[in-house]
């Protein structure tokens, strides 16, 4: 088992099973500490808690956290800001609006 080589994570098919709980465990296991993909779209109940969690991925360049409707805009703004994004999907999570000119002037090539 080599750690490098899980690249991309996508998580969005256990949507009704994830939590809060479970995704930070998952994400604290080194198993995933190269990883540069994660889907978790659909997951209603995650919250600001799990990216705590995802904002210590330091590899990570795509997050798809879209349907997430439990977060909150300063959760995606703090985690935004100690990552190094390429990509954030965040479509469906019930966002204000105005989230995306802070977004823009933090990762203005995200």
């Amino acid at each position: 088992y080599d750690p490098s080589l899980w690249h991309s994570l996508d998580l969005s098919q256990f949507k009704f099973r994830l939590g809060d709980d479970l995704l930070t465990a998952l994400l604290s296991s080194s198993r995933f500490k190269h990883l540069e993909s994660l889907s978790i779209e659909g997951s209603a109940a995650i919250s600001d808690l799990s990216l705590r969690a995802v904002e210590r991925m330091s590899a990570l360049r795509r997050l798809n956290l879209s349907g997430c409707e439990r977060l909150s805009e300063s959760g995606i703004l703090k985690m935004a800001e100690r990552l190094h994004l390429d990509t954030l999907l965040l479509h469906d999570c019930d966002l204000d609006p105005l989230l995306a000119e802070p977004l823009a002037r933090l990762r203005p090539n995200m």
